[in-house]
């Protein structure tokens, strides 16, 4: 065996401008420092290496698994999260992470919405569907969830007469609920009764129509699709039209009814 060695003072090894210090076994190159210092080795098995640990820069484990997110650990081999279920985010309870469910409050989940430009009229004294005027939910997301209705409605009446509408939702499959209506019975004589129910008073003392806005926010029970139904009656002897006045002097205007799905 042939050694080199220096026992009481440094050892240097070497080679001028670009040169390298190679590494040779039986003139077959093993190893070599190029000028920047890089040291390659065709020989090294990363197999033999043993695991680097925390306290010495490395990891501590062996292995990590594909699209995980590696976290601290303290002097413990490092931790993943793993991705989870789709649409996940990465979510912090103050001491540690986990993949979650993002939270749904206040979120938008769904919109549908029923623009209406046609004028059917009624001279129906009891509450009866205004054509056209509705709009249905698809499933929806939880029980928790909260609808937010939004309906502009634009009508007139022939003079002197009073029109009342009125907002109409109902569950598939389930009972039909009227917001804004009282104790009172809505098709009683106090249906012109504001208190009582959301009611718009078309008064037509002149060929301007009136134009509404409600809005209710309702809470739902089930996740089966939901129906919002506008609906309308008129004083006897009278006729009540939307998107219009009494006459269309002035022209004609539009409806619109929309539910959004609100994430609690």
């Amino acid at each position: 065996m042939s050694t080199i060695k220096s026992s009481a003072e440094d050892l240097t090894l070497n080679a001028d401008g670009s040169n390298e210090v190679k590494f040779q076994i039986n003139a077959v190159e093993k190893a070599s420092i190029n000028s920047s210092g890089l040291f390659t080795s065709t020989t090294i098995d990363a197999t033999a290496l043993t695991t680097v640990p925390v306290n010495k820069g490395g990891t501590g484990a062996t292995t990590h698994t594909a699209n995980n997110v590696l976290v601290g650990n303290g002097t413990s081999a490092v931790g993943s999260v793993a991705p989870s279920t789709s649409g996940n985010v990465l979510t912090s309870n103050g001491s540690s992470w986990a993949s979650t469910a993002p939270a749904g409050g206040g979120k938008c989940l769904s919109v549908v919405s029923t623009p209406l430009a046609t004028i059917p009229t009624t001279t129906s004294t009891s509450w009866v569907d205004i054509s056209g005027f509705s709009v249905t939910t698809g499933t929806l997301d939880s029980t928790s969830s909260k609808l937010l209705i939004w309906v502009m409605c634009m009508a007139g009446t022939t003079t002197s007469y009073n029109g009342n509408v009125r907002m109409k939702i109902t569950p598939s499959g389930g009972s039909a609920v009227y917001p804004f209506v009282g104790s009172g019975a809505p098709d009683s004589a106090s249906r012109w009764n504001h208190s009582l129910m959301h009611g718009y008073s078309f008064s037509a003392a002149s060929t301007l129509a009136s134009t509404e806005t409600l809005v209710y926010l309702y809470s739902v029970s089930s996740t089966v699709a939901h129906t919002v139904q506008m609906q309308w009656l008129v004083e006897s002897g009278g006729e009540i039209y939307l998107n219009r006045s009494i006459t269309e002097d002035y022209g004609r205007g539009a409806s619109s009814v929309t539910i959004m799905e609100i994430g609690a």
